[in-house]
């Protein structure tokens, strides 16, 4: 039985690509005349933040001060939790742990979590790129949060990792926990079907499938 969900946050709490892709698309023309192809960006958007920028600008000006450039611009930027989301975490932490394990900065997290309306309050555990050296896909980046819930006597085959990229499902599969991919976000169903990974629509799914489960 499950007894602690964690979550990706980025395209699986909130919309973070579409508006992630103009903002950055429009901060590197106007900033640096650069023109960033959207393959490009999907591309290295599941990298922390630090890396993502890296990988984009490649070695146009130190990524610490392309940072410093861009950061006004995004915390002023619009972040929507996605439908369903709210009332599924209400309902959720009444009889779960909740956790987020994401790649993004705890300043921009936090920044996007309040924007969202999601109340830090509601979970247990929030790790950031800051609060580990190990990154998705490295199953690793559980290892402090397996720990924690394993001195609560909560196994791992007990804790349910919910995202939306491939490299979530393998990080969660080889630490030994459960998955359950949003679909057709930023990875195309049919990707995750063809590597045999269980898949949800949306919140309300997720909130009835683990129902069913209770209910085995």
């Amino acid at each position: 039985m499950i007894k602690a969900i964690l979550f990706d946050f980025d395209d699986t709490l909130v919309k973070s690509i579409e508006v992630g892709i103009k903002v950055i698309k429009d901060f590197a023309k106007k900033t640096y005349n650069l023109n960033l192809e959207t393959k490009i960006i999907k591309k290295f958007w599941h990298l922390p933040f630090n890396n993502f920028i890296e990988k984009i600008f490649k070695n146009i000006e130190p990524t610490e001060k392309i940072i410093e450039k861009y950061t006004p611009l995004w915390e002023k930027v619009p972040i929507q939790a996605f439908d369903g989301v709210l009332p599924t975490l209400e309902k959720l932490s009444k009889k779960y742990l909740l956790g987020i394990v994401t790649s993004h900065t705890r300043r921009y997290l936090y920044k996007d979590m309040k924007m969202a309306g999601i109340p830090k309050e509601i979970f247990f555990i929030i790790q950031t790129e800051e609060d580990t050296r190990f990154h998705k896909p490295n199953p690793k980046v559980f290892d402090d949060i397996l720990l924690k819930l394993k001195k609560i006597k909560i196994d791992k085959k007990e804790i349910l990792y919910v995202g939306d990229n491939l490299s979530d499902y393998y990080a969660a599969q080889k630490a030994g926990i459960n998955f359950y991919a949003l679909a057709d976000i930023t990875t195309p169903k049919n990707k995750f079907i063809k590597k045999g990974v269980k898949t949800i629509n949306n919140f309300q799914e997720l909130l009835q499938i683990l129902k069913c489960n209770e209910q085995e």
